[in-house]
């Protein structure tokens, strides 16, 4: 993927891509891995900055997470396939997406080598960052040494504050856990939506569609459970039962009464 793909959000898969005229620019840079209500605090934050300034939102986040090129043979699930997430940061009027890859050499890179080459292509007006993030080598890039950076380079330097549902830190990390021991209402209310996954149709037979990617997601508890599937041949969505293996992990969909999907066909399963 390289270039502006032909969707609502301008995508690209490097920052050196992105053309010089879209200007004002407002960042933010994150794993963004659920766009989870504390995400979305972060973004909509941004937006009022870009719609302030008559500006255009661009998020940088990556197409791996970073922790599977730091710790070599970590696995971590994902909470979002890419395609999901660029649907949700478009629910979000993102405007600009950068799927960045994260790797080794790129990890060696301070938060100044890193923010300078960024700001060299990207000439950001704001940069907008969740309350813990980190940047550059180490994750050494504290709030302190960014604001040193934002002077020097000229942007405005914003952290959101943290965002906490029933008095608990919405994170992904406790997103993770509870989808994970099959409490979805309390998965719901820190995405500030129904868990679901959006993703492509891999297998399709008679009655039985088989999704893919979901070896790498992160599922409930293996077992049987009422979903709403939308994205097939009925816009509202039909019901079916979704089955969760972990043996050979895989998402499993049955139709009562058949359903015409084809691979490829981008679908999402609400549970």
């Amino acid at each position: 993927m390289r270039g502006i793909q032909e969707t609502p959000v301008k995508v690209f898969s490097c920052y050196k891509d992105m053309p010089r005229h879209l200007t004002p620019i407002v960042l933010t840079i994150g794993n963004f891995d659920a766009v989870h209500l504390g995400h979305c605090a972060v973004l909509k934050n941004a937006k009022k900055i870009a719609d302030d300034i008559d500006g255009h939102l661009c998020v940088l986040t990556f197409s791996s997470h970073p922790i599977e090129v730091l710790r070599p043979g970590t696995t971590l699930p994902k909470l979002c396939t890419q395609l999901h997430k660029l649907s949700l940061f478009e629910k979000q009027n993102v405007d600009v997406v950068i799927f960045f890859e994260f790797t080794v050499s790129f990890s060696l890179q301070t938060a100044a080598e890193f923010l300078s080459s960024l700001h060299g292509y990207i000439s950001f007006d704001a940069l907008v960052l969740g309350h813990d993030a980190l940047v550059g080598k180490d994750r050494l890039g504290d709030s302190a040494e960014m604001q040193e950076i934002a002077v020097q380079l000229g942007f405005k330097l914003n952290y959101v504050p943290p965002y906490q549902v029933d008095g608990t830190l919405v994170s992904s990390s406790a997103i993770r856990r509870a989808i994970q021991i099959g409490d979805l209402d309390n998965a719901e209310k820190m995405v500030g939506r129904k868990f679901s996954v959006l993703t492509e149709v891999a297998v399709v037979n008679e009655l039985q569609v088989i999704l893919a990617d979901a070896s790498s997601l992160c599922l409930p508890p293996e077992g049987v459970y009422p979903v709403k599937v939308v994205g097939g041949v009925d816009p509202e969505g039909v019901f079916a039962e979704a089955i969760v293996m972990k043996g050979f992990p895989y998402l499993e969909l049955n139709f009562e009464d058949g359903h015409l999907c084809y691979i490829g066909q981008q679908i999402e399963v609400i549970f």
